[in-house]
């Protein structure tokens, strides 16, 4: 799917992606990209430096951005501190610590809210989060 995806959207069919095609297979995908994440996809995945994806480095950027669902990786990391200061021993957070952390974060929201916005997210329908629903929540 990636390689059909990659030739439709190399629109000047030379084998590469430029930041702007690449920006818009991202919003076909449903994301809003900021141009942060843009040059923060481009420096994890532009092996030759040359401002272009190839083939190869697309299949190595979706990967990178699939993995952190579209933050850059110092976004990231932000998230993954505050998610394993609250997650549980199972790895998981739950609604009422999701609630607590869009308040210290200045978000209030009722708690049927919270956890309308976890069924959204929750894939395995546990009613907490694993730290990649807690990325899509975020």
């Amino acid at each position: 799917a990636y390689v059909r995806q990659f030739k439709r959207f190399d629109q000047s069919q030379d084998g590469v992606l430029d930041r702007w095609e690449v920006k818009q297979v991202l919003k076909e995908m449903g994301y809003m990209p900021l141009q942060s994440n843009i040059q923060d996809l481009f420096r994890s995945v532009d092996a030759d430096g040359d401002g272009t994806v190839n083939l190869e480095e697309y299949l190595d950027l979706m990967e990178y951005f699939k993995r952190w669902d579209g933050f850059t990786r110092e976004e990231a990391a932000e998230l993954l501190t505050i998610f394993k200061r609250h997650a549980s021993t199972d790895g998981e957070i739950s609604t009422m610590q999701i609630m607590d952390i869009l308040r210290a974060s200045g978000r209030t929201n009722s708690l049927r809210k919270i956890q309308q916005l976890v069924a959204k997210v929750d894939v395995d329908e546990t009613h907490s989060l694993d730290f990649k629903e807690f990325l899509r929540l975020m």
